[in-house]
């Protein structure tokens, strides 16, 4: 018998999250940031353009960089460190895209043949975990229909799948949010670029990094 709605399901927990198309003639974002996302070549020029207007950082689970011979750096080749440290990643952008609106933007412009995003797709697949694999493998037929190279994700799990791609080094993109503007650049050994807009951005993503023992390296 039921006892009422929290007896129910939701029907919604079986849905898989997918990525939603965008019509971005249609955009109100007005900021050098979301510019720079929209319409970079390269997001190795973009962090160092951003790095000499001192707008970047490299969000880190060390404080600092280290130097050749620091025993530190065995750790970054050991895939139990590596994986351990995932959850204050995903805890730091699930309070990221909390702050957004929960809302995020994912380009995909890195590649300008969409049959290498599926076969990327395809090569990346063994190396997730089984709940993201049919999260990536569902975004599959949304990527080939579409009509442009960025689209929006309004769902943490599959915010979650991508910054796990990241960190894994198996999936080179890059995320955009938009209420307080933020570009974060997959990279590697754990390092992932970030570009913010302004000081007072800068002061709450490291805030949130803080709180999750991660550290924004300037």
């Amino acid at each position: 018998m039921k006892m009422g709605n929290e007896s129910e399901i939701n029907i919604q927990d079986g849905k898989i999250p997918e990525l939603e198309k965008m019509d971005f003639s249609a955009s109100s974002f007005d900021n050098e940031v979301y510019k720079s996302f929209f319409n970079t070549e390269s997001y190795i020029d973009l962090v160092d353009e951003a790095t000499r207007h001192k707008k970047s950082a490299i969000l880190d689970v060390f404080n600092e960089t280290m130097q050749i011979g620091d025993p530190r750096l065995d750790l970054l080749s050991n895939e139990y460190f590596r994986l351990s440290q995932e959850n204050k990643y995903l805890s730091f952008f699930e309070r990221v895209f909390e702050i957004n609106g929960n809302e995020a933007y994912i380009d995909f412009a890195g590649e300008d043949d969409k049959r290498k995003i599926i076969q990327s797709i395809d090569n990346d697949f063994e190396a997730l975990d089984k709940i993201d694999r049919l999260i990536y493998m569902n975004q599959i037929d949304i990527i080939n229909n579409g009509d442009n190279y960025i689209y929006k994700i309004n769902n943490i799990n599959l915010l979650k799948l991508f910054i796990k791609g990241f960190l894994r080094e198996k999936i080179w993109n890059s995320l955009y949010f938009n209420s307080h503007p933020l570009i974060l650049v997959s990279g590697y050994d754990l390092s992932l670029p970030i570009i913010f807009d302004n000081d007072k951005d800068k002061k709450l993503y490291e805030k949130i990094a803080n709180e999750n023992n991660l550290f924004l390296r300037i």
